[in-house]
C-alpha cells in the first residue's frame, strides 16, 4: 500500500513533528482554536490504509483543535481508529450519511468533526437541521397538478437545457 519504508515514514513524522510551521502547520496562539477541513478520500474501512499512513494522518490532524472531515463512508473503522490514535484529548461526531437515497445507488457519506476536548466545549446535544415535513407534502398533494405542469414546461425548455450544456462544454 505504501511506497515508503517503515524508516523512510519514521524520518517523515520525526521531521515534521520536530518543526509543524515549516511544512503549512498553524502555530498555537494562546486564546486561538485551529481549525480544518480534511477530505480523506473515502475514508472507511481502516484495512484501506497502512498503519504508517494512519499515524501519518493522526499525527498531521491532532495539531488541529477541531477538523472537518468529509467522505467519510458507511464503515465507520477507520474513522474511529483515526479519532483513537489522535488520543484521549479527542472526540468526535459524525452525521448522518448524504448523498444516496432509499433503495437507489449513490455514494453514501457523512461528514464527520474531530474536536479537542481540552480546547473545544461540545454540549450534549447534537443535531442536524430538520423541519417538519407535513406541510411540504401538503402542499405537493395539494398543487401536484400545477407542480407537474411546470416540470413539463421546465423540460420543454430548450434554451435552458442549451445554455447548461454549452456551459458544461466550456467546464470540460
Amino acid at each position: 500500500m505504501s511506497r515508503f519504508t517503515a524508516d523512510e515514514w519514521e524520518k517523515i513524522r520525526d521531521t515534521l513533528n520536530a518543526d509543524p510551521q515549516r511544512y503549512g502547520l498553524p502555530r498555537r496562539v494562546y486564546g486561538s482554536v485551529i481549525l480544518a477541513s480534511a477530505n480523506i478520500r473515502k475514508l472507511g474501512a481502516k484495512r484501506k490504509r497502512d498503519a504508517h499512513t494512519w499515524r501519518f494522518l493522526a499525527d498531521v490532524l491532532s495539531h488541529f483543535d477541531l477538523v472537518a472531515v468529509q467522505e467519510v463512508l458507511e464503515d465507520m473503522e477507520g474513522l474511529r481508529h483515526l479519532e483513537e490514535l489522535m488520543g484521549d484529548d479527542f472526540g468526535m461526531v459524525v452525521s448522518d450519511t448524504t448523498g444516496s437515497f432509499p433503495n437507489e445507488d449513490g455514494l453514501a457519506e457523512r461528514l464527520a468533526f474531530i474536536f479537542n476536548w481540552t480546547i473545544v466545549n461540545r454540549k450534549e446535544m447534537v443535531t442536524d437541521v430538520t423541519f417538519d415535513r407535513s406541510k411540504v407534502l401538503e402542499v405537493i398533494e395539494e398543487e401536484g397538478d400545477a407542480i407537474q405542469e411546470a416540470v413539463e414546461a421546465a423540460k420543454l425548455n430548450n434554451s435552458y437545457l442549451k445554455k447548461l450544456k454549452s456551459y458544461e462544454k466550456k467546464l470540460k
